[in-house]
């Protein structure tokens, strides 16, 4: 019988998307870290990202995931969100990406 740790708990609850408050709030309480990443460096609130879940993304970034995190791919969340309601998930202003990107540390934004 294996055991999941809390870690793994909350790196698949962020890669589902199902967001359910409660859940989360007692992975945190038995030791589940915001921080946490996996063998790629990707960490929940990258994985929730990389899933299209905007609700999740906003819910980890209002906890104070971190933002301007990178994956073992020098990725941030910015390189992989999608959409302008991804980035305004992340505390982008889509209308001022650039400047924006510059205050959150990340410079992988490509603009068209």
């Amino acid at each position: 019988m294996s055991i999941i740790s809390p870690d793994s708990l909350i790196m698949a609850w962020a890669a589902s998307g199902l967001l359910d408050v409660s859940e989360f709030a007692h992975l945190i309480s038995v030791g589940a870290s915001l921080h946490c990443v996996d063998e790629r460096g990707r960490t929940p609130l990258l994985l929730a990202v990389i899933g299209g879940h905007v609700d999740t993304v906003r819910y980890l970034v209002d906890l104070g995931a971190d933002v301007s995190c990178r994956d073992t791919d020098d990725r941030d969340p910015v390189s992989y969100a999608r959409n302008p309601l991804m980035l305004r998930a992340l505390g982008l202003d889509h209308d001022d990406r650039s400047t924006s990107v510059i205050e959150v540390g990340c410079a992988d934004l490509k603009l068209a």
